[in-house]
Formats: C-alpha cells, sequence, structure tokens
C-alpha cells in the first residue's frame, strides 16, 4: 500500500535553514506527499527563503498564522488549515520537521512507508 505522507514544518526565525529542509524533501524519492509551512511572523527572511525554494511546486504550502504562539499553537493551527482546505485525509500519515531540521536522505518516505 501507498502511503500520503503529510509534513508540517514551523517556521520562526529559520531563515538559515529552512533552504535545506525543503531541498531535502523535494528530493525524496517517494512522492507521495504534501509538505506544509506553518508561518509564525517571523523577524527575519524566513518567507522569502520559504518562497523562493518552494519554488512552483504545488505539493508545497505556506500556511500564515497571525497569532504567535508556541511551536506547538503553530502545528496544530497549521493542521487545523490543511483539514480546511482539504489537504488532509483521516489515514494520511504526519511527519513532523522542524524548519531548522531536514531529512537524511532521499529514501526517508521510502522507508517509512515499507515500515508503516
Amino acid at each position: 500500500m501507498e502511503n500520503k505522507f503529510v509534513v508540517i514544518s514551523t517556521v520562526y526565525n529559520k531563515e538559515k535553514w529552512v533552504a535545506f529542509n525543503v531541498n531535502s524533501i523535494k528530493q525524496q524519492s517517494y512522492k507521495n506527499f504534501i509538505a506544509a509551512y506553518a508561518y509564525d511572523l517571523s523577524e527575519d527572511k524566513s518567507i522569502w527563503e520559504l518562497y523562493r525554494s518552494i519554488g512552483e511546486d504545488e505539493r508545497f504550502h505556506i500556511i500564515p498564522n497571525e497569532d504567535k504562539g508556541s511551536q506547538i499553537s503553530n502545528f496544530i493551527h497549521c493542521y487545523k488549515k490543511l483539514k480546511e482546505l482539504n489537504l488532509i485525509d483521516p489515514e494520511d500519515i504526519i511527519v513532523e520537521v522542524d524548519a531548522d531540521d531536514w531529512l537524511l536522505h532521499p529514501f526517508v518516505f521510502d522507508y517509512l512507508n515499507k515500515v508503516l
């Protein structure tokens, strides 16, 4: 069975790292995924790095959050928005990768799909 992964990354002042995050997800050999970036009013240029890194890839979504809060509140806000937009289904598998982290190699989703 081919699972669909939903990657949620919270973004607050991650300008230096967010491109690594986006690129590590784009490079996955397993293509059945979407990625959402919960953007929490950063004080740096994180948003511009996100737009630059994502480009025209329609699997990637930026979910703005006008209420500054904790990482978990930003994550929950993003999840609720994905549900409102019908971008997530109950059987999808959520993978949290913070915006200053990235996937080790291009076969992470392949591996997860095999073991889940």
